[in-house]
C-alpha cells in the first residue's frame, strides 16, 4: 500500500504472501518435501542394516524407489527432499561433508534421470498400465539410471579416501544392485498406491470373495436377476479373483464359455441384462 507522499507500507500478511509467491511453494508442497525427506531417512537407516561390503553400500536400498516415486508423482520439485535426506543419512553414517555432498548429489541425479527416462519412454506414472511400458520402467529406472548414483557415490568414497580402489568394483556392484532393487520393488508399490489409494472392499465384495475363497471347487450358489432367483447346478465351478473383482462362473464341460454374474444383496440386474435376462414380451 502507498501513501500520498509515495511512502510504502507493507503489512505482515502482504510480506508472507509475497514470500510464498516468490518461492512458489504451497503448504502442501512443504509438507510433501518434509514427508519425502523423513521417509527417505527412515528407509535408508533400515536399508543400511544390510550393508556388508561397505558402510554406505547395501544390497537393498529402498530410498531409491521412494525418490523415484516422489519425483514421478509430484514432479522434479521434490529433488531438494531427496538431496537433504541423502545428505543427512550419509553424514550420520560414514564419510565427510564432501563425500556426503557427493553421494547426495549422485542419489538426487539418479532420481532426476530415472524420472526423465520413465516419463519420456515409459508413460511416466502410468507405466504399469501396459506391459511394454512396465518393462521399459524396470529397464530404464532399475538398470540404467541406477548406474548414476553408483558411479558418483563410489567415486566420492574412493576420492575421499573412505574406500580402496581395489574394492571399488564390488562396492559399485552392491550399490547398483541395491538401488535397482529399490526402484523395482518400492517405486511401483508407491506409484500404484497413489493411483488407487483406496481399495473398495464393500460388504457385498467381501461376501462374494468369502463364498468363493476355495476357488475351483464345485458350489451351488444363487444368482438373482430381474426375473427372480436361479440356482446354478453342480456342473458349474466358481472362483474369484480379488484383483479383477466379481464372481466368475465357468461351466465344467465347456471351458470356453464364461459367465460372470454378480452376487447381489439388495440390487439385482437391470431388465434384459445379467446372467439370466428377462424374456422378451410375446
Amino acid at each position: 500500500m502507498r501513501l500520498a507522499d509515495g511512502e510504502k507500507i507493507v503489512t505482515t500478511g502482504d510480506e508472507s504472501t509475497s514470500t510464498s509467491a516468490t518461492l512458489g511453494l504451497r503448504p502442501a508442497d512443504l509438507f510433501a518435501l518434509f514427508l519425502v525427506a523423513a521417509l527417505y531417512i527412515l528407509a535408508a537407516k533400515l536399508g543400511l542394516k544390510l550393508a556388508f561390503v561397505h558402510a554406505s553400500a547395501t544390497a537393498v536400498w529402498p530410498p531409491a524407489g521412494i525418490a523415484l516415486a516422489a519425483l514421478l508423482l509430484r514432479g522434479y520439485g521434490m529433488w531438494p527432499a531427496v538431496f537433504i535426506g541423502a545428505f543427512v543419512v550419509n553424514i550420520t553414517t560414514a564419510g565427510s561433508i564432501a563425500t556426503s555432498l557427493g553421494i547426495a548429489a549422485g542419489n538426487t541425479f539418479e532420481a532426476v534421470v530415472g524420472t526423465y527416462l520413465v516419463t519420456r519412454f515409459a508413460a511416466g506414472r502410468r507405466a504399469f498400465a501396459r506391459g511394454q511400458d512396465a518393462i521399459r520402467f524396470f529397464v530404464l529406472a532399475g538398470l540404467v539410471s541406477t548406474t548414476v548414483s553408483a558411479t558418483i557415490g563410489v567415486g566420492s568414497l574412493v576420492l575421499g579416501g573412505f574406500a580402496a580402489w581395489g574394492n571399488a568394483l564390488s562396492i559399485w556392484l552392491t550399490w547398483w544392485l541395491g538401488d535397482a532393487a529399490g526402484d523395482a520393488l518400492v517405486a511401483p508399490l508407491l506409484i500404484l498406491w497413489a493411483e488407487r489409494p483406496r481399495l473398495r472392499w464393500g460388504a457385498r465384495r467381501l461376501i462374494e470373495d468369502a463364498l468363493v475363497a476355495g476357488g475351483g471347487r464345485p458350489a451351488r450358489i444363487r444368482v438373482r436377476s430381474a426375473v427372480g432367483t436361479a440356482r446354478l447346478p453342480d456342473r458349474f465351478h466358481c472362483g474369484s479373483s480379488a484383483g479383477l473383482g466379481g464372481l466368475q462362473v465357468r461351466p465344467a464341460r465347456h471351458r470356453d464359455r464364461v459367465l460372470r454374474p454378480r452376487l447381489h444383496g439388495a440390487v439385482g440386474y437391470p431388465p434384459r441384462t445379467g446372467a439370466f435376462p428377462s424374456p422378451r414380451p410375446q
